[in-house]
């Protein structure tokens, strides 16, 4: 009998291609506005469009830095590269980034689909559980936030692994288990969350690959020159090299996260048992009911005693009765203990940040309720007595539901504003979203609105670093020097190392007739930070003040340390520091050419010299070679991030080459980091009112007046644009 196309495997490819999509379809459909969606200022910046490395790309140096790196509390180089493939397709452009984590997500939702289909052989079922993990609000998260990259590519690598462990369970052997320890590493590489794979692979072992019996009837499969997997030993003992690179893992992720773990004495153990068991329930209720949503929940600073206990019967009760069908309904136990499992790295006995919860969490473990939830309601609703089209009716009702819900939440994610607010909204006392409200506004120049954001901060978390540093900033920016004071000496008290506290502390105190106090600040300032060449400018003024101007300067900044050697008293200059010498002084003479190959000669000696990237980048731009001293001022930013001036550097060059918003990003940085530099406000000033946004610029303009009544170059361009105004 001829076969038709809705018969044998044809029809099996055909409709397995279909489902496929069907699902990215309808996930499109749920996230097709994340394109329109701008960064967000929290994480994006440390991750992104303020990262030097991650902006200029795939380059040598910046893929040895990826592998080295322990920024932002992680090591996740395949994070790090895929955003510098990202940043050289999209530069600036947000929305590319975060298409980018929408085709992370279409792919994790097919090969979810396809490992449950070549496991279980159940196609609907399948096709159901990745219908709900690609449209629940819960990952909404991890898609639309372009710092959470880290999320969508170690589940791709995650469930790659699962898909070759499959193809390994039924025909074991050297070529078919190198992909599975190759996948997973690259998974690690990606985010260490996937630590706990190996035990996963186990619980497949269970169900649905039935390597190990667990239930009736449930007998181990064949597998020819394979005695590992007749036992548990066996099992175990075949999972070894991925065990290990767990412990790797692990060992290195604690030392990355070392400067991020919250304090004993901050969050006591009891509280982290009590907030994990409560988190666990609380993820278990937000699956059904995802509303309300945030981008952080925060820490409480305790938990009622009765709230604990009764998480825990509750998850020792959904345990016990998992354990109890294993025999009869495998899936459930497996699916519980994968959702227990998955959330062990990030559940917070380890604490790492401010957040209680958090949505992102959610992106793997709930593949295993999702499993456990289809499998149980097909086998309720093919029972008889039930309706043909319940289930249907069932998955058609919840998908709705999800869609409709996701797309509200994706709204939330549109801007920073629109996600800080939202947060507000639903949360109680979120200091830290109060202070990201604040500095936001604070860019924008309403710095009312940025005060009022900071003091509500206060008035939870008294104590909070960024607030109290922030206020004081801004304070020092109005000239209220008095009220400045007493937020930088909070802010020094959360973080006694913290140099840019102490040297703006010493600003306030001096304008406030302070002197003896500000010179105490200004030292303790360049103590912390040699370096830090404000702060000894700074230092150098209050003893002129004091009449203190012959009192020596300790201590000497790396560089200047340099110079007392062997090498210059014989008179060779052969340092970086000679030939950087050497090239200032041919610059004060004329001799620009003759500068430039100085300052390279001091580069080539040491490319990671500071003030030889900042010169040889301003010497380039004095003969408009902008696109050569770009770079340069990149590097020098990545050297030493607290320098204020090379952020004016890189943003007059940046705009002088048409990339005006990296621009005012930039510049922004300079006036976030200094509120005083007239410089940057100028020049932010005259780039925002060249683009349109005279009003903007005009504020900047009148603000590096008023900083420095003397600054011709900034009264000039005020008067201008007050003209062009007043044309208008």
């Amino acid at each position: 009998m001829k076969k038709t196309l809705f018969q044998g495997s044809r029809f099996a490819a055909s409709r397995g291609a279909l489902i496929g999509l069907a699902l990215v379809l309808i996930t499109l459909a749920a996230y097709w506005q994340v394109g329109q969606f701008d960064f967000v200022h929290y994480d994006d910046d440390r991750y992104v469009f303020q990262n030097p490395r991650v902006l200029t790309g795939l380059k040598p140096e910046n893929i040895v830095w990826a592998f080295q790196t322990l920024h932002t509390g992680n090591w996740h180089p395949l994070t790090w590269l895929s955003l510098m493939a990202d940043a050289q397709l999209f530069g600036l452009n947000a929305g590319g980034y975060h298409l980018v984590n929408l085709l992370f997500h279409l792919l994790n939702i097919l090969l979810l689909y396809s490992v449950l289909r070549m496991t279980t052989g159940s196609v609907w079922r399948s096709a159901a559980v990745a219908s709900l993990f690609a449209l629940h609000p819960l990952h909404v998260e991890s898609v639309a936030w372009v710092a959470e990259r880290k999320d969508v590519l170690c589940t791709f690598f995650l469930l790659l692994t699962l898909l070759a462990y499959a193809r390994y369970a039924k025909t074991p052997g050297y070529k078919t288990y190198l992909p599975v320890v190759l996948c997973f590493t690259l998974g690690l590489l990606a985010k260490p969350m996937v630590v706990t794979l190996p035990f996963v692979l186990l619980l497949m072992d269970c169900w649905p690959l039935k390597r190990l019996a667990i239930g009736v009837g449930a007998k181990p499969a064949k597998s020819e020159g394979n005695p590992a997997a007749k036992s548990i030993g066996g099992l175990l003992y075949e999972k070894l090299p991925l065990f290990a690179l767990t412990a790797g893992s692990i060992l290195v992720t604690l030392l990355a996260q070392r400067a991020e773990i919250v304090a004993m004495q901050r969050l006591p153990m009891p509280l982290r048992i009590s907030n994990a068991l409560v988190s666990y329930c609380d993820y278990l209720l937000k699956t059904p009911w995802p509303i309300p949503l945030a981008i952080l929940y925060p820490h409480p600073e305790g938990i009622p005693p009765w709230q604990a206990i009764a998480a825990a019967v509750i998850l020792l009760t959904i345990t016990a009765l998992a354990a109890r069908t294993a025999r009869s309904r495998p899936y459930l136990l497996v699916g519980w203990l994968w959702y227990l499992g998955t959330l062990v790295p990030v559940i917070g006995i380890i604490q790492v940040g401010v957040q209680s919860m958090a949505d992102r969490y959610t992106y793997i473990p709930l593949i295993g309720i999702f499993t456990a939830a289809v499998w149980l309601l097909s086998e309720w609703t093919s029972r008889p007595g039930y309706q043909k089209y319940a289930l249907p009716t069932l998955w058609l009702a919840t998908a709705a539901f999800l869609f409709t819900v996701t797309q509200a939440q994706l709204e939330h994610w549109r801007n920073s504003e629109a996600l800080f607010s939202h947060a507000l909204a639903v949360t109680k006392n979120n200091y830290v979203m109060h202070t990201n409200m604040g500095a936001l506004l604070a860019i924008r120049g309403n710095l009312p609105g940025a005060i009022s954001q900071y003091g509500e901060a206060l008035k939870i978390r008294p104590d909070d670093l960024e607030a109290n540093y922030n206020l004081g900033n801004l304070l020092l920016r109005q000239g209220k020097f008095g009220e400045a004071i007493p937020f930088y000496g909070a802010a020094i008290r959360s973080k006694p190392d913290f140099a840019p506290a102490r040297n703006n502390l010493g600003i306030a105190l001096g304008q406030n007739g302070e002197q003896e106090r500000a010179l105490d600040q200004f030292r303790e300032a360049v103590r912390l930070d040699p370096g830090y060449q404000e702060a000894r400018n700074n230092l150098k003024i209050a003893l002129a003040r004091l009449e203190k101007a012959k009192e020596p300067i300790l201590p000497k900044p790396p560089a200047e340390a340099a110079k007392t050697g062997d090498t210059l008293r014989q008179g060779v200059p052969v340092t970086a520091d000679s030939h950087l010498k050497a090239g200032i002084a041919l610059v004060e003479k004329g001799d620009l050419a003759g500068a430039i190959d100085r300052f390279k000669a001091a580069l080539k000696r040491d490319p990671n010299h500071y003030d030889a990237n900042v010169h040889l980048g301003l010497s380039l731009a004095h003969q408009r070679n902008f696109d050569e001293a770009i770079p340069l001022f990149r590097k020098a930013i990545q050297i030493n991030p607290k320098r204020v001036e090379i952020y004016n550097s890189l943003g007059v060059a940046l705009a002088n080459t048409g990339k005006i918003d990296e621009a005012i990003s930039q510049l922004k940085k300079a006036i976030q980091l200094d509120p005083h530099f007239a410089k940057a406000h100028n020049s932010l000033g005259v780039i925002l009112a060249k683009s349109g946004k005279i009003e903007e610029g005009l504020s900047h303009l009148q603000e590096a007046v008023r900083l420095q009544p003397d600054y011709p170059e900034a009264k000039k361009n005020l008067e201008i644009m007050q003209g062009i105004k007043g044309r208008d």
